[in-house]
């Protein structure tokens, strides 16, 4: 199983800023002092075994978390996601490089809780809008869609139709244990 994380920031989605990317640059370029490298790929060799602090980053999208248990091999596939941040977006970009406009995929994606911040890349995750994808949100709420279709809502977004959506399954997660509060094993 390989999990993928999307986003990871709380709240609100932040890059990097440009003297926090120059100060990366110039501790690797210290780092590679006396190296030479003749391809970009030399280059990248390197870079990815720098230390965390200058050759990575963290944050940058709010939640979103991708389970695969067998990788894409056919032009339909089952994924798997937790909540539905501004890493989203990437993480649809991503599915349309492997299958194209035309895959016939469904997406079932465990919501957390409908906070702005897990919920904002619902209405720029594109497979939404591409006929044939299927969407099955899951979550502890009795009723996921009014929170997601008002995140998609006109006033928000201009050019999105809550018309152009492609199927919705929209379960509760299974009934809570006796004793249990709802999402807890």
């Amino acid at each position: 199983m390989k999990i993928r994380f999307w986003g990871t920031r709380g709240s609100l989605p932040v890059a990097l800023t440009a003297p926090q990317v120059l100060q990366k640059i110039a501790k690797a370029l210290v780092a590679a002092s006396g190296q030479r490298f003749e391809t970009t790929e030399q280059a990248l060799s390197f870079a990815r075994e720098l230390p965390f602090d200058v050759g990575q980053t963290f944050g940058g999208h709010s939640s979103c978390v991708e389970l695969e248990a067998a990788p894409p091999t056919g032009p339909h596939h089952d994924y798997v996601l937790c909540d539905l941040g501004s890493g989203l977006r990437t993480f649809g970009s991503s599915v349309l490089a492997r299958h194209g406009a035309r895959g016939t995929n469904t997406f079932h994606i465990f919501i957390s809780h409908v906070h702005w911040d897990h919920i904002m890349g619902f209405p720029l995750f594109a497979p939404a809008y591409m006929a044939g994808n299927r969407i099955c949100l899951y979550g502890s709420m009795p009723n996921l869609k009014p929170p997601c279709a008002d995140s998609m809502a006109r006033r928000r977004f201009r050019w999105i139709s809550l018309n152009s959506a492609q199927r919705w399954s929209l379960s509760p997660s299974p009934p809570a244990k006796p004793g249990r509060s709802p999402g807890t094993p």
